[in-house]
């Protein structure tokens, strides 16, 4: 089975800055061992949802039939990672249901491919940022009866600056990450919580490292 593998092998210059912090966390974002791991004990029975991760079964703006739904849908994603970005960092994980079931984003090797690529695609539209703020991350996923399926994990550190997004009427607007929920802010508000931050940060990587050996 083929599948196409978006990496992204370099970090920006706002990100971890000496080479043992980059590695760190390219070990960390690029293994698959560590995120299937986190994902069976995140998605066990009654473990409630955590500010730091959220499972999106798909993504909507994947299935609009029409241009204004599709555009909501692309804005609303969006969001979704710029949200994380302006909170403390976090990841979207997609193919994976509510009730925590893998069902992967996609049946065809096209369909797959189209969809990680539609997602990438709208990010950098959106997304307003002097550099890339997040990183897809392709894993393969055994479902229940053990077939491979492949989801994504996007990893979003937390920015050292706001991070906007192009709205349908092309004004920005700021999400931030409030526990499980999604505010919008003034960016002066979010700039002001940074104003001791020298660069974009992965810490939130330490403390799903330390759910994954806690539980």
């Amino acid at each position: 089975m083929h599948y196409l593998f978006l990496r992204v092998t370099r970090f920006s210059p706002g990100y971890p800055h000496t080479h043992r912090e980059r590695e760190d966390t390219e070990n960390i974002v690029n293994s698959d061992a560590f995120w299937r791991s986190f994902i069976s004990k995140a998605t066990v029975e009654g473990r409630i949802e955590h500010e730091l991760w959220d499972f999106k079964e798909t993504l909507p703006m994947w299935h609009a039939t029409n241009s204004d739904g599709r555009a909501q849908a692309k804005v609303k994603t969006a969001e979704d990672i710029a949200a994380f970005a302006n909170a403390n960092g976090g990841c979207l994980l997609v193919g994976i249901r509510d009730d925590k079931t893998i069902v992967g984003i996609g049946d065809t090797e096209r369909e797959r491919e189209n969809r990680v690529k539609a997602l990438s695609d709208v990010l950098v539209e959106l997304i307003q940022y002097p550099r890339q703020i997040w990183k897809i991350h392709q894993l393969l996923a055994n479902d229940a009866d053990g077939t491979e399926r492949l989801c994504l994990v996007v990893i979003v550190p937390r920015a050292y600056e706001p991070v906007g997004v192009k709205g349908a009427n092309g004004s920005y607007i700021y999400p931030v990450r409030h526990g499980t929920s999604i505010a919008r802010e003034n960016p002066e508000k979010l700039r002001h919580a940074r104003i001791h931050d020298k660069n974009d940060n992965f810490d939130f990587l330490e403390r799903l490292q330390q759910f994954v050996r806690d539980n």
